[in-house]
């Protein structure tokens, strides 16, 4: 059995969509030694005063804007690097991420987005020589003008020397290397071009030189590096189904791993359809609702092959497969092994099952990890006589955050029955001292107009969160007595109304849980902008104000300046 990491789908209900990409979790990882990377690394907090005569010169910054004309190759980057979590480095291992190169009519070849777990959406400039390709450092990647949340300084890419005293790294030539006793350095990043035609990067076999995103403000390093990494032409595409294929929208329905759910037995509606015995799923996994599979029927076998491209991930900008696996439980804890396809059992009423197998939901196509799993897979027909009242919404819970109330509570897309509903067609609305409330645009940007009723799954990252099946909305306003919320089901039409829950009522006051964190000991407070990077004190934007209580605990509050 295979150990795999799960990765971060969405954001944590208190982080904004944007915030950290896709964060690490320990499923079964496999344990890191020293010797494949630097343990317990840290970022530097404050650079030293300038000692050298002349700060080395940091070449401008690129984007579509100033790219030439030229071929373009598509690529898909795998390797070791590390990414900042929670104010931390840490270091992942990944592949399926995104990117390109440009052969440009200029004589120069343009590398975008260096870093696998931060989009720049900007380009370096090299030269090819020999079998490598030259890129001159340290360049500007991302102008303070981009920097989420608002942001000091510039930040730049250039190689970083480790500094074992301290257990960080340096921009190279800059003043904490020299502080450090770091030798000068030839700041460029060379990538050796592969016989297959990919490219690579390799560290030395001390990891005393890698290359890092770096902020001029502090001439420091920001947490984002690659440590071995290849780029590799990316030719895939997605199953196209034949034109005038009949569907059917059927029930989907699974046990769910990912980042916020353990086994929750869960679900949503697909569409098949068959074309002689070759066999179309549409919309396996929700991220990618209008993504193809296809297998084939032999019999009352179904086989869907694994590796089938399933397309471009926006949130993390990977290029993301289905792969199949059988698995098992062992110590409360997932195990998988990788198959050639996954084998559907098809009963006399042409409902499908796959006990003990499973698709996982994977960026690149030879995955060391994973977004989500879904195992015991089953489709089955929609009952006519299936109810559409939802179940009501749960554990509803009113709080502060910071100066604005929230809400938070439980939904789920199951009827009164247990049975699943469609989550596209559902909607929860809130009530406020009785009235159904009116979020408006003025208020909440992300809304058009006014609206009442809020999609199922909806999540801005400012004022409306989603994760997993918890549900969280800013209010800003005060002094009212009860807040109510609501779940409502529609006709594909979006207009009838089929069905609604009861409201599931709660007071406008702090929860107990509230009063018992607000006497907790706190043992540090810190400030991060959306992107991450710790702030001295945040001013004109959104931040996230991180305190850590003596016992451990952590709580994170967005603050608005």
């Amino acid at each position: 059995m295979s150990n795999l990491t799960k990765i971060a789908l969405a954001a944590a209900l208190a982080l904004p969509a944007a915030a950290y990409g896709s964060a690490p979790v320990e499923l079964t990882q496999k344990p890191v030694s020293s010797e494949t990377h630097m343990d317990g690394l840290k970022l530097a907090k404050k650079a030293p005063s300038r000692t050298m005569a002349k700060a080395p010169e940091i070449l401008d910054y690129i984007d579509e804007t100033y790219l030439p004309e030229g071929k373009v190759t598509s690529l898909i980057q795998s390797g070791q690097a590390y990414k900042l979590y929670w104010g931390d480095p840490t270091y992942v291992e990944y592949d399926g991420v995104a990117t390109e190169i440009v052969d440009g009519d200029d004589g120069f070849v343009y590398l975008k987005n260096p870093f696998s777990h931060f989009t720049t959406d900007s380009y370096i400039q090299g030269k090819k020589e020999g079998n490598t390709y030259v890129f001159d450092l340290p360049r500007l990647v991302y102008p303070a003008t981009s920097i989420i949340g608002g942001g000091t300084g510039d930040w730049y890419i250039s190689l970083m020397q480790y500094d074992a005293e301290q257990k960080t790294y340096h921009p190279a030539n800059f003043d904490a290397a020299a502080a450090a006793g770091l030798p000068q350095i030839d700041n460029k990043l060379v990538l050796t071009i592969n016989a297959d035609g990919s490219f690579s990067y390799k560290t030395d076999e001390n990891y005393s030189v890698i290359y890092g995103m770096c902020g001029t403000a502090q001439d420091n390093w920001l947490g984002y590096a690659e440590i071995n990494c290849t780029w590799t032409a990316f030719n895939d595409k997605v199953v196209t189904p034949p034109a005038g294929l009949q569907t059917e929208e059927r029930i989907f329905s699974y046990i769910l791993i990912d980042d916020f759910n353990d086994g929750a037995d869960t679900g949503h509606y697909v569409n098949i359809g068959y074309d002689g015995d070759d066999v179309y799923i549409q919309g396996i996994f929700e991220t990618l609702p209008t993504a193809w599979v296809k297998g084939h029927k032999e019999g009352s076998i179904i086989s869907v092959p694994t590796g089938q491209y399933l397309g471009y991930y926006e949130y993390d900008h990977t290029h993301t497969y289905g792969t199949t696996v059988v698995y098992e439980k062992v110590d409360g804890q997932y195990k998988y092994e990788f198959t050639d396809n996954i084998e559907f059992t098809v009963d006399a009423n042409g409902n499908l099952s796959a006990p003990g197998q499973g698709f996982l939901y994977t960026p690149g196509a030879n995955p060391v990890n994973y977004y989500s799993a879904l195992l015991d897979p089953r489709i089955k027909s929609v009952s006519a006589e299936m109810s559409n009242i939802p179940m009501a919404p749960t554990n509803v819970e009113y709080k502060l955050d910071g100066q604005y109330p929230t809400i938070e509570f439980t939904v789920s897309n199951k009827n009164v029955d247990g049975e699943i509903l469609n989550p596209d067609y559902l909607f929860y609305s809130v009530y406020v001292d009785g009235e159904q409330y009116a979020f408006k645009y003025d208020i909440y940007g992300s809304i058009d107009f006014i609206k009442r009723y809020i999609p199922f799954a909806y999540h801005d990252g400012k004022d409306f969160f989603s994760q997993a099946d918890r549900r969280k909305v800013y209010f800003y306003f005060k002094d009212n007595e009860t807040f109510g919320v609501r779940l409502h089901y529609f006709d594909k039409d979006g207009v009838t109304l089929l069905g609604e829950s009861e409201i599931t009522t709660i007071q406008a006051k702090p929860s107990a849980v509230e009063d018992v964190e607000a006497a907790k000991d706190i043992a540090s407070v810190k400030y991060l902008d959306l992107a991450g990077c710790e702030v001295a004190e945040p001013v004109n934007g959104v931040f996230l104000k991180v305190v850590t209580y003596t016992d451990g605990s952590k709580e994170t509050i967005k603050v608005m300046k």
